[in-house]
């Protein structure tokens, strides 16, 4: 019987590609916690992950390379990869994509408008092709994929150019009577 893939590994070679991706693994980790999550803004934190992906890959064309001698099947695993992490990129894509027609399509939502996402709130500022963009009252923008938009449950106020919104907090004391919360209420509101 032929043997298809001729596969000629030492163990030297199995347990050093073994060793260097648990190294890279721990590299990467240490420079995520102690880096990454405190030193650059959210934004730039979101270019990490695909940072770490193109990483594994050549990580893993390299494994390849060491792993197979025949340049036949080093290509066509190699084209599989590529597929593999293209299918799974364009995923995302597609279903942020299909998630923002249909958001668009079920609801009237406009900019300017006050709508509330499970615990995140704002006033939208953008609907982009993929995330939603709000700004929270602390003027900070948060983008939320529309795939997570479908799936939360969301509120949205229709304010008109006639009706005025505040927000105000007061502090009342935990002894304080009924009566006296009410007055307090009572002046603050008025």
């Amino acid at each position: 019987m032929n043997q298809i893939i001729n596969l000629e590994l030492s163990e030297f070679a199995i347990i050093s590609i073994l060793l260097l991706g648990i190294l890279l693994y721990l590299f990467l980790w240490l420079i995520k916690k102690y880096f990454i999550a405190k030193r650059l803004s959210n934004r730039n934190q979101q270019y990490y992950f695909l940072v770490e992906i193109i990483i594994w890959v050549v990580f893993g064309i390299w494994a390849l390379k060491t792993f197979l001698s025949d340049t036949i099947y080093y290509s066509i695993a190699v084209i599989t990869i590529f597929a593999i992490v293209a299918a799974w990129i364009g995923w995302f894509v597609i279903r942020d994509f299909i998630a923002g027609v249909v958001f668009k399509l079920n609801d009237n939502y406009q900019k300017g408008q006050l709508i509330k996402l499970n615990e995140i709130n704002g006033f939208i500022e953008r609907l982009n092709y993929l995330n939603l963009d709000l700004v929270n009252e602390n003027g900070e923008t948060i983008k939320i994929p529309y795939s997570k938009i479908l799936t939360s449950i969301h509120f949205k106020s229709f304010i008109d150019s006639k009706t005025k919104q505040h927000k105000f907090s007061i502090t009342v004391l935990k002894h304080d009577s009924l009566e006296k919360t009410k007055e307090i209420i009572r002046r603050s509101v008025l």
